[in-house]
């Protein structure tokens, strides 16, 4: 037996100096009932000490190694050690649990066995009276024994889950809380309240002035940031999506600082409909006012080139076809050369007037 990967073992359970388990105490007293003593535990032999996870008859939650029995059980792991009378055994008839209180002269203990065969302690019973075991009834405390066994594995699984589950979900909120814009939970019932059960940290630099806590209870801290003029379209898109149980996709206006209009795009996935109505969306929202004046520089660049470019281009073209058609001399040839030669000039100095123009304005320019 390797007793430092046993008390690995031991550790990994996460057991020792635990609070008191009614499963437990049940197979305890079922244990003490079967075989007809006045004590029974739950023992777990640590390195100094054996320390009981649960007791039945005893006020002591734990005594030395030294003095355990079922220190003797560790070495067999699919065997119950039985002590008739521990009197009558050198090993225990010095013990200081037998030659005083509890006087203990019989005992019996199952060994809580691990799958990889590390016995943990024991389940056992105890009494002060010399007594046999029945074959039956040491069956019995082995079965008692695998279920007490089969629990604390399962409940070690289940804390290797929370703690795995507790993690993750640390990490994500460390991830949506670095994401750009704001990754949210939306929920509405049937009555219209709406609120925002989870909302990331984004919302801090989307919305400044906003109190996270207070979107969980209502939705209306946003709406009132909203432009007058976008507020019903918004309002009309969410009941939108709400009664046809649809997604969101829509952009609106927020107020931003120095009468800045700032525009925030909503998506969301279809919504998870609960049975009593309410609709549960998970989405994003973020800031495309730089998508929003980019698109508005291309218009304002294309209504200029159609407008200031066409004229000296008809001009040009005008020319072009004048030459075209007539029999030219050398002095109208030189004054429509002139001619093309003003409007080049033209057309150079507005490019040029255009091109840095735009560089100054487009939210896209290093400079900005």
């Amino acid at each position: 037996m390797d007793e430092q990967k046993r008390l690995r073992t031991l550790k990994d359970y996460q057991i020792l100096d635990t609070p008191q388990d009614q499963y437990l105490d049940e197979l305890t007293h079922i244990a003490s009932a079967i075989c007809d003593t006045k004590i029974a535990l739950i023992s777990l032999v640590a390195r100094d000490r054996q320390w009981f996870k649960s007791v039945q008859g005893l006020k002591v939650k734990e005594t030395s190694r030294e003095s355990s029995f079922c220190q003797y059980a560790i070495p067999e792991p699919y065997k119950t050690l039985v002590v008739n009378d521990s009197m009558l055994d050198d090993r225990f008839k010095e013990n200081p649990l037998v030659t005083g209180d509890p006087n203990i002269r019989f005992y019996a203990g199952a060994p809580l066995t691990t799958p990889d065969g590390d016995v943990l302690g024991t389940l056992c019973v105890l009494d002060d009276k010399p007594q046999a075991l029945s074959p039956t009834k040491e069956k019995a405390l082995g079965i008692l024994a695998k279920k007490a066994m089969k629990y604390m594995a399962d409940q070690k699984l289940l804390n290797e889950q929370r703690k795995h589950i507790k993690n993750s979900a640390e990490k994500l909120k460390k991830l949506t809380n670095k994401a750009p814009g704001i990754i949210f939970q939306f929920e509405m019932d049937a009555a219209g309240n709406s609120y925002f059960p989870f909302i990331s940290e984004g919302v801090k630099e989307l919305h400044p002035t906003i109190n996270s806590e207070d979107l969980k209870n209502s939705i209306n801290p946003v709406f009132e940031l909203i432009y007058e003029e976008d507020l019903d379209y918004v309002k009309k898109k969410i009941e939108e999506a709400f009664l046809q149980k649809s997604m969101m996709d829509f952009a609106y206006r927020v107020k931003g600082d120095d009468d800045r209009i700032i525009w925030h795009q909503c998506k969301t996935s279809d919504p998870e409909i609960l049975k009593n109505g309410v609709c549960i969306w998970y989405g994003v929202i973020y800031d495309i006012t730089i998508e929003k004046e980019y698109k508005a520089l291309l218009k304002q660049i294309l209504f200029d080139i159609s407008h200031v470019i066409r004229r000296p281009v008809s001009t040009m073209l005008g020319l072009t076809d004048l030459i075209e058609s007539e029999n030219l001399d050398e002095e109208t040839l030189r004054t429509y050369a002139e001619s093309f030669k003003v409007i080049s000039k033209e057309l150079d100095d507005f490019t040029r007037e255009l091109n840095q123009s735009y560089r100054d304005k487009s939210p896209y320019h290093e400079g900005n």
